[in-house]
C-alpha cells in the first residue's frame, strides 16, 4: 500500500462525525433509536455470535457443526437462510426436505439456548459493566427499537422507571387480568420500548395472549429458563431471511403491532448496532422508508469499510438524508449529551 492511500484512508477515518457533533449541531434530533446485535455485543461481548456458535459447538448434531465449518462462519442466521434456499431448491426437484428441515429446527433451537447460557443476570452484568451508566436510552425521546432478545433494554428501560426519570413503556400492563399480558396503546406518553423480533421473556399463554416472565427469583433470566422449563417457549424471530421473518411478524399481534409502529415514526431516527443487511433486515429497512422519517444518523464501527458502509446504507435510503458518525465513542457522546440536557432542564 502506498503512502498517498494510507493518508486518504486516515482523512476518511477522521471525516467521521462523532454523535455529539450532529446533535449539537442540530443535524439530528433523539427522538427515536434503533439497535441491533452490536449494542448487545458493544454491552455484553459474549452475545457475538462467535461465542454464541463456541458455547454449544459440541452440544450440536455433527451434521449442523460441518455445515457452519463448511460455510467458515459463526452466523446462524447465515447456515439457517443457507437451508432454507437448500430446501427451496430440492422442493422444486421433489426432493425430500426433512433432514434439512430437522437441521434447521435444531440450528434455530440450538441458537436461543445459546443465548440463554450466556446471558447474565443483572448484578453480573452491573457489576462487570455498569450497565447503570449506559446513558443511550436517556437521551431519546420517543421510542427505542430492538431486534435483539435479550434483556438489556428491557433493564435500562427498567433503570429509567425506578429512577422516576422518565415516563416508559414496553405496553404490558396486569389489569384487570392478573398477570402481565400485551395490551397495545399508542397514545401512551413517554419513552416506549419495542422488541421487532420478541425477546426471551416474553411468551404466548394459552389464551393467545403475548405474557411477559415476572421475576420470581433473584434474576429474571432465572425465571425465563424456569419458564422455558414449563414448556413456554419464548417469542421471538429467528427466520434467516427476511422474508421468513415477516411472516412470522405478520402472524403474531405483538410483533406486528412493533412493526407497524417503526412504519409509523417521523422525525429522526439514529441507527447503532445493526448491519442492516438486505437478505436478513429488507423489512426492516422496508419498514423505514414507508415511515415519516426525514433524517438517518447511521453508526459506522468498521471505518476501514466505511466507504462502502455508507454507499450501501445511502443506496437503502434514497429519499432520506443520512448522516454517518462513530459508533466507536457512541457511549461516551450520549453521557456528554446526557449532561448538557441535564443542565439546562
Amino acid at each position: 500500500m502506498n503512502q498517498g492511500y494510507r493518508n486518504q484512508i486516515r482523512e476518511d477515518v477522521i471525516l467521521l462525525n462523532d454523535y455529539k457533533d450532529l446533535y449539537f449541531e442540530q443535524k439530528i434530533k433523539p427522538n427515536h433509536l434503533l439497535i441491533g446485535n452490536g449494542f448487545s455485543i458493544s454491552v455484553w461481548d459474549k452475545f457475538s455470535y462467535n461465542s454464541l456458535y463456541e458455547n454449544v459447538e459440541y452440544e450440536m448434531d455433527d451434521i449442523d457443526r460441518k455445515l457452519f465449518k463448511s460455510f467458515n462462519t459463526s452466523n446462524f442466521e447465515h447456515i439457517m437462510e443457507h437451508l432454507l434456499n437448500a430446501i427451496k431448491i430440492n422442493k422444486k426437484f421433489n426432493i425430500d426436505t426433512t433432514q434439512l428441515q430437522d437441521s434447521y429446527e435444531r440450528i434455530k433451537s440450538s441458537l436461543i439456548s445459546s443465548i440463554i447460557s450466556v446471558h447474565p443476570d443483572y448484578e453480573n452484568l452491573y457489576l462487570q459493566t455498569n450497565v447503570k451508566q449506559n446513558y443511550c436510552f436517556r437521551v431519546f425521546t420517543d421510542s427505542v427499537f430492538t431486534t435483539n432478545y435479550d434483556l438489556i433494554p428491557y433493564w435500562l428501560i427498567n433503570e429509567l422507571l425506578s429512577k422516576q426519570r422518565r415516563n416508559v413503556t414496553d405496553f404490558f400492563t396486569r389489569r384487570p387480568k392478573g398477570y402481565l399480558y400485551f395490551n397495545p396503546n399508542k397514545n401512551l406518553d413517554g419513552l416506549k420500548l419495542f422488541y421487532l423480533h420478541g425477546a426471551l421473556h416474553f411468551y404466548i399463554n394459552h389464551l393467545g395472549d403475548v405474557v411477559k416472565v415476572e421475576n420470581r427469583h433473584d434474576y429474571l433470566i432465572q425465571s425465563v429458563v424456569e419458564s422455558i422449563k414449563k414448556d413456554r417457549a419464548p417469542l421471538y424471530v429467528s427466520e434467516g431471511s427476511y422474508e421468513g421473518k415477516l411472516r412470522q411478524i405478520e402472524n403474531n399481534h405483538y410483533l406486528s403491532f412493533c412493526y407497524d409502529s417503526l412504519k409509523e415514526i417521523d422525525g429522526d431516527l439514529t441507527i447503532f448496532g445493526l448491519d442492516l443487511s438486505t437478505d436478513n433486515d429488507k423489512h426492516i429497512i422496508e419498514a423505514i422508508n414507508a415511515s415519516g422519517i426525514e433524517n438517518i444518523a447511521y453508526g459506522i464501527f468498521d471505518k476501514s469499510r466505511q466507504e462502502s458502509i455508507k454507499e450501501s446504507i445511502n443506496d437503502k435510503f434514497r429519499d432520506k438524508t443520512i448522516l454517518f458518525f462513530n459508533s466507536g465513542t457512541f457511549y461516551d457522546n450520549v453521557m456528554h449529551i446526557n449532561s448538557d440536557i441535564v443542565l439546562n432542564t
